[in-house]
């Protein structure tokens, strides 16, 4: 029976290899955020041992390359992005008052 513990991946496994691709694809704000996650939870877990963080963090962190790579994620960003361009400068929308007028609207 193997008794030794499991260890990490290669560095150029080819998993590792597709999540530092999405990660070197973030900006740089994007980027520090996603460390600045990482390490709330790593120092999260230092301070109370709660084994529910790491694989917090894990799943987290999964589903963060998964949608990164989704082609509709990437459109829906640049979506967002030319709407913001577009919409830069003007007053923000109130957007119950956008639910309510198109609720009279509807109701005659």
């Amino acid at each position: 029976m193997d008794h030794r513990l499991p260890t990490a991946l290669e560095a150029n496994d080819p998993m590792v290899e597709r999540a530092m691709k999405v990660i070197s694809a973030l900006t740089p704000s994007e980027r520090d955020e996603f460390i600045r996650t990482v390490y709330r939870y790593v120092y999260a877990y230092q301070r109370n041992r709660n084994a529910n963080l790491l694989i917090e963090l894990v799943n987290g962190t999964l589903a963060t390359v998964a949608l990164r790579e989704s082609p509709e994620y990437a459109r829906a960003q640049e979506e967002l992005r030319i709407a913001k361009e577009a919409t830069k400068g003007q007053p923000p929308v109130d957007i119950r008052q956008l639910l309510a007028e198109e609720r009279e609207r509807r109701a005659g």
